[in-house]
């Protein structure tokens, strides 16, 4: 019988990193990693911006109670901007939360500009929204769920101008 005794000098196993969401940049330079301290029914959440070789930039609180009530909002990344300069981010209910989950993105998109850590609302509201952002990163494309019948919104995203069409309802607005 033979028995391994491993040397000094082997690497240890990582440790698993437990954010439940892990989005990379498109430069590569930083990595979006979103976390509960504990677990979904009762631990704060936070979104952490690292650079690439895992040095904590930016931590993004909950911002607010933690709901009693279920389902429980979600602190969620959305997506980065094209340049990699901005990180969006949201509140979602989670996936059996029922309709609301299924139909709408969520609510309160905002977005960290990654240089100076401000943080800014794009859509701000408590009301649930379904939204997309074109591919070029300029536009801004939503919907609300208290507009009946529905419309279509476009914003720049970079001049707040607006526009809303409720022709658009059910056709794609970014070809």
């Amino acid at each position: 019988i033979s028995t391994i005794i491993p040397t000094v000098n082997e690497t240890p196993a990582l440790i698993a990193d437990h954010a439940y969401k892990i989005l990379d940049s498109p430069n590569e330079e930083y990595v979006a990693k979103a976390y509960f301290e504990n677990d979904h029914t009762s631990g704060k959440q936070t979104i952490e911006i690292q650079n690439k070789k895992g040095k904590l930039i930016w931590q993004i609180p909950y911002q607010g109670e933690m709901s009693t009530s279920y389902p429980r909002p979600s602190l969620a990344i959305f997506q980065w901007s094209s340049d990699s300069s901005q990180l969006y981010f949201y509140y979602a209910f989670s996936p059996d939360g029922g309709d609301r989950a299924f139909w709408w993105t969520g609510f309160d998109l905002q977005k960290i500009d990654i240089k100076t850590g401000e943080i800014q609302y794009v859509l701000p509201g408590k009301g649930f929204m379904s939204f997309a952002i074109s591919p070029d990163g300029m536009q801004i494309a939503y919907t609300r769920q208290q507009d009946n019948p529905s419309i279509i919104y476009t914003r720049s995203l970079s001049t707040g101008v607006e526009k809303g069409d409720r022709s658009k309802a059910g056709k794609s607005v970014f070809k």
